[in-house]
């Protein structure tokens, strides 16, 4: 008779919590106030809306090296306008094309950039393929133009940009044929532009 009641008040006490568990349950999920979801309204730019598929342009000043001197001499492009990373990547496919105006390229053949990522602080870590290593012209001359190219094309026309580290193949290199240290990341150099 004892097991019985036993198991009568087990069987009750259960069925209490089973029940208490589904009432606190149902008044979790179903109960307190709801949430809306609002849809966010785009934030309207003081730039005109361009209709889909037209792009916006705007002209950048690239630096090349010359056959006559080692300076650096401008080059206007025109490169679509965009986030400061995509404007980066421009700007060195740019350069990497070579010039226009019969300068000398900065960049050596085959040289390929492979990504570009700007930090919040304004460095620019702009990374090429080896290529930029393997064919590159001894001398401390070339490296410099070389360099300076992209430093200052890159600083000159992109206003996030404060400074640049050079990689390659997402490593960072000595030099890149013996002279100049690419350990830092480098300012832009007024002094190598021609006037």
């Amino acid at each position: 008779m004892k097991r019985r009641r036993r198991k009568n008040w087990q069987l009750l006490l259960l069925i209490l919590l089973t029940t208490i568990t589904f009432i606190l349950a149902f008044f979790f999920f179903f109960s307190g106030p709801r949430e809306k979801i609002k849809a966010v309204a785009k934030e309207k730019s003081g730039e005109p809306s361009l209709p889909a598929g037209e792009e916006v342009k705007r002209q950048v000043t690239l630096y090349f090296p010359s056959a006559e001197d080692d300076l650096l001499h401008p080059e206007t492009r025109e490169i679509i306008a965009g986030p400061a990373e995509k404007e980066a990547a421009e700007i060195v496919a740019e350069l990497i094309s070579g010039s226009r105006a019969e300068y000398l390229s900065p960049l050596p053949s085959g040289t390929t950039l492979r990504q570009v990522f700007i930090t919040q602080e304004g460095v620019a870590y702009v990374d090429f393929s080896r290529e930029l290593v393997e064919k590159h012209p001894s001398g401390s001359a070339a490296e410099m133009t070389t360099i300076y190219a992209v430093v200052n094309s890159l600083i000159k026309n992109i206003p996030a940009i404060k400074q640049v580290f050079i990689l390659v193949e997402g490593s960072e290199r000595e030099t890149l044929s013996g002279h100049i240290n690419l350990n830092q990341p480098f300012s832009f150099l007024p002094s190598l532009l021609a006037r």
